[in-house]
């Protein structure tokens, strides 16, 4: 049983567009089905893999196409449209929102205890800064969102490793990392967890200005912070308290108190479920009783009801649904509209029912104005769309039960309108794939503040990072300022917000970019915008292959700690892009099998384009083997290939390089 990604869907002709992805229940993609085109006119209509359909001077209105595998066909339908190439400028003067968007902040529970908070909290300084104010003194800021995994690891089902140290109890941890958010979108201390003695205290001390009044905070849940539909969870270990309603009442002032959760074996306090749920009730109540809701709330919980009900409103009280049996806040799902544009997050599972909800409210925004942009939140990446977004197998393992994840490609790909934001993988801005849209829809990498990837994993599509994933390089803050101008055009600034306006760690007293902002203009149901950011960029004509300096070559040296080092000078991209990463392999001269090899990365995201980094990385130097990354646990080797060459052998080496699409440089070898 599959199912295809879309029904009808638009193709230009001459483009590459109209991704055609075949999904089997289990989320994972069909690699290799058959596929047919009926009423074509062209012998230039083709087929790209299982990404896109290119229809060169093709005279049909329409295409059919057919999907077979394992005996079973599924068709959909093309209509063909020539592209006008309209291009409208974006109008900086007449901007109507502006958002920050993050992902992956990961406050806090291990190695990067100190770090993360201070991250957090500095990105929503930078945020305001960069957006400026306005001439009557207010934030040209309109919100700060996040796309997912909040907090840590420590009590998160699945992603529990015994190398993590604890802090206290645990139900005292769990509030710690939720309640660090809090004081970073209110710019003081909040965290009052008690901890039992020798509990070690966590990052304690600036939490900056907060955000300036006014300025909305939206996110969708990470699988670091729920399990999805809004569910707690339960390990071996022990319970899972994050859930949907614990981050609203966490965020409202709720606060933990060990003495609820005695005979657990964790500190499990649950009176934060009546206390979020006491608060919709006064937001849905007759604005004539609120006061005296307000006075019994305060009685009940013994935190100010003014104060706890005034964070609702600010943080929740535009989002259209609130139980749990709607679908909305406390299943995980939010939706509100911000000066007119629609936001939508969607729940970590990506359920059928959060497929629904996304429909939904996509076609409330269509149905209000086609050119308005919609703008999606779900955590994990919607597998086959950008950069980092193919599965691992204990992803599809784990996701098998989950079949809404290729509803929601379906769903999505009838709103060309949609953007959609995305974490989960720890990934960087720099690559040109950060940015698709070949799947009728844009998506967008949310890129990370915490735990960089250093190019992530090669099963998701990316790159171990070799030697060079070291703790004091996780050091960027990857994010993006988002305007939206009045003719409904976007415009995306990739930013660092670590370095920004960071003297005090050596850092510019500035904004750190890099490179051009993306820009998406003209956003129509039509879906011609999405021609931009689509897999025709990765295409020969468009996209040079790297290439190394004139007469390169690779040298092997012996360091004085024993390993065996590969060098070589960096290799060029031209065009406006970066080389993404290199991969270095050894052939023993006495035995062809013996090839150790790794794969480094270039370094993109420290620097804004490639003559930066050729001006600061011009060579490198790879030791085998390789070192481990220094994270939660010593045995902790996922980004990392150990190759490790004999001792006494003799080797030649090999080098290549890549970009984004992953297209590779002629190789140069050692002498």
């Amino acid at each position: 049983m599959f199912t295809l990604n879309f029904d009808v869907q638009k193709v230009f002709r001459g483009h590459a567009s109209g991704a055609i992805i075949a999904i089997a229940e289990d989320r994972r993609a069909i690699m290799h089905p058959e596929y047919s085109i009926s009423g074509n006119t062209s012998k230039d209509t083709y087929m790209l893999g299982n990404r896109a359909i290119i229809a060169k001077d093709e005279k049909a209105e329409s295409l059919t196409v057919t999907v077979t595998y394992e005996g079973e066909s599924v068709s959909c339908t093309l209509a063909l449209l020539d592209a006008t190439g309209k291009k409208t400028e974006f109008d900086d003067d007449n901007v109507i929102l502006t958002f920050g968007v993050t992902s992956d902040t990961h406050v806090s529970g291990s190695w990067n205890q100190q770090r993360s908070p201070k991250k957090w909290v500095h990105f929503i300084d930078v945020m305001q800064k960069i957006a400026g104010k306005n001439p009557d003194g207010t934030s040209k800021l309109d919100a700060i969102t996040c796309a997912g995994d909040f907090v840590d690891a420590v009590n998160s089902f699945g992603n529990v490793n015994r190398g993590v140290e604890t802090h206290g109890l645990k139900g005292a941890q769990n509030y710690r990392e939720v309640s660090y958010l809090r004081s970073g979108l209110e710019g003081r201390a909040t965290n009052r967890a008690q901890t039992t003695e020798g509990g070690k205290a966590l990052y304690e001390s600036d939490y900056g200005n907060g955000l300036a009044d006014g300025i909305g905070f939206f996110y969708c849940l990470g699988n670091h912070d729920e399990r999805g539909c809004g569910a707690s969870a339960e390990n071996e270990s022990f319970t899972k308290v994050y859930t949907a309603r614990y981050f609203v009442a966490v965020m409202c002032g709720w606060e933990y108190n060990p003495r609820n959760g005695e005979g657990t074996p964790d500190g499990y306090d649950d009176t934060y479920v009546k206390y979020a749920e006491d608060l919709v009730k006064i937001h849905k109540s007759c604005p004539c009783k609120r006061d005296e809701m307000i006075k019994a709330f305060t009685a009940e919980h013994g935190v100010d009801g003014e104060y706890a009900y005034g964070r609702f409103k600010a943080y929740y009280g535009n989002d259209t649904e609130y139980s749990s049996e709607e679908c909305g806040l406390f299943y995980g799902n939010r939706h509100t509209v911000m000066n007119g544009i629609h936001f939508i997050a969607i729940e970590v599972s990506q359920s059928e029912e959060s497929a629904k909800y996304l429909d939904k409210w996509c076609a409330a925004s269509v149905s209000e104005d086609e050119r308005k942009p919609i703008i999606v939140y779900t955590h994990e990446k919607i597998y086959h769309t950008v950069d980092s977004s193919v599965p691992r197998h204990n992803e599809l393992d784990a996701h098998a039960s989950r079949p809404g994840h290729a509803k929601l490609l379906t769903v999505l790909a009838k709103y060309p309108q949609a953007i959609v934001w995305t974490g989960h993988t720890h990934s960087v801005l720099t690559n040109e794939n950060s940015i698709m849209s070949d799947c009728g829809f844009t998506s967008v990498e949310a890129s990370v503040l915490a735990y960089l990837s250093c190019e992530g994993l090669i099963h998701r599509g990316e790159i171990p990072s070799g030697n060079f994933c070291k703790k004091e390089e996780h050091d960027i803050g990857p994010c993006c300022l988002v305007k939206i101008d009045r003719n409904y055009n976007v415009k995306i600034e990739k930013i660092d917000a670590h370095r920004s306006y960071n003297s005090e760690a050596g850092f510019p007293d500035s904004a750190v970019y890099y490179g051009d902002p993306w820009v998406i203009t003209d956003i129509s149901s039509s879906g011609e915008h999405l021609i931009k950011y689509s897999i025709e960029r990765s295409f020969d004509e468009n996209n040079p292959a790297p290439y190394f300096p004139e007469g390169a070559r690779v040298t092997l040296t012996k360091g004085e700690d024993g390993k065996l080092y590969a060098n070589f000078p960096a290799a060029r991209k031209g065009n406006g892009s970066t080389v993404k990463y290199y991969e270095i392999v050894l052939e023993n001269k006495n035995d062809p099998e013996d090839k150790p090899h790794q794969y480094a990365t270039s370094f993109t995201f420290f620097y804004s384009g490639e003559k930066e980094l050729l001006e600061k990385r011009p060579t490198y130097s790879i030791p085998f083997p390789a070192e481990k990354e220094p994270r939660v646990s010593e045995n902790l080797q996922r980004c990392v290939d150990l190759s490790t060459p004999k001792e006494g052998a003799e080797y030649k080496a090999y080098v290549t390089a890549y970009d984004s699409w992953h297209r590779a440089s002629e190789t140069i070898v050692s002498e």
